[in-house]
């Protein structure tokens, strides 16, 4: 009888050890690399709409701008004085990270992570864009 205990344990053992190295493999499959194809740097149109979030003690703010004017030329690393509104804002907006899809730009002051909420960071969108 003591004999079944230990072959049933090495059994477990080696079962647990093929999950394990599958598990891993799997892990190393979806885990995202660096992103090749991120642009460094943009032309625009000229506009863009800004889009502002603001974290109180209990909840977040969002506020869109549209219409805001920006540089021909937006690049990571810069950081682009705008000016903006009916009643005149100006904000310095550092540009940390550009995400194209198709012919429309996402300008953001820093790299999203995986499981940020893209509607409540600070972002430029600029359609079209090339």
């Amino acid at each position: 009888m003591a004999s079944r205990t230990i072959l049933a344990g090495r059994r477990i053992k080696r079962a647990s050890a093929g999950v394990a190295g599958a598990l891993i493999g799997l892990v190393g499959l979806s885990a995202p690399g660096p992103a090749a194809d991120a642009p460094t740097a943009i032309e625009t149109a000229g506009r863009a709409k800004l889009q502002i979030c603001r974290s109180w003690i209990m909840f977040r703010t969002c506020q869109d701008y549209s219409r805001v004017d920006i540089p021909a030329r937006v690049a990571v690393g810069d950081t682009l004085y705008l000016e903006f509104g009916s009643n005149p804002k100006s904000v310095s907006f550092a540009v940390g990270a550009i995400r194209r899809v198709d012919s429309v730009c996402t300008v953001f002051t820093e790299p999203p992570a995986p499981d940020t909420d893209e509607t409540e960071v600070d972002k430029l969108t600029i359609a079209p864009c090339r």
